[in-house]
Order: C-alpha cells, then structure tokens, then sequence
C-alpha cells in the first residue's frame, strides 16, 4: 500500500500558564510565524474548551513539566 505524506501543517502550541489566566500561542509546522490564539481563563474547562478549538486545526502539544521533567508530547 502507498502512503502520502500529509500537505497539511502541525500546529503547535505554546501555553504561558498562571493561576488565573493561560496565554495561548501556536505555531504552524511549514516555518510561518507563530502567533497568539488568545488568552483563556484559567479554569480546566476554559482551557479544555481552548484546545479542542485549536485541536480541530490539527494541533500536536508538546509541552516541558514544571518539574524539569523530559519533554512530552500529547497527539490530538
């Protein structure tokens, strides 16, 4: 079976966390600039209903624990 490699971006976000509010900014995969999608408040439900719109644009997140832990990735 061929396969294709896929012509549409990644976007990939970026999320400046603080306790009442979450900026938003993301990136497209093809070198574009980045952006800001917005602020979000800082609710679980405000960031979840956030990143479901920006998982319709095919968004990867990739994110670094505060913890120092190894960077994550998390596919939508």
């Amino acid at each position: 079976m061929k396969t294709t490699k896929s012509t549409t971006p990644a976007v990939y976000v970026g999320l400046d966390v603080h306790k009442s509010s979450i900026l938003v900014a993301y990136a497209l995969s093809d070198g574009s600039d980045p952006a800001v999608y917005g602020k979000l408040g800082g609710s679980n439900l405000a960031l979840e209903r956030g990143l479901l719109k920006l998982r319709q644009k095919r968004a990867t997140f990739i994110w670094k624990p505060s913890n120092k832990s190894s960077n994550a990735r998390l596919s939508g």
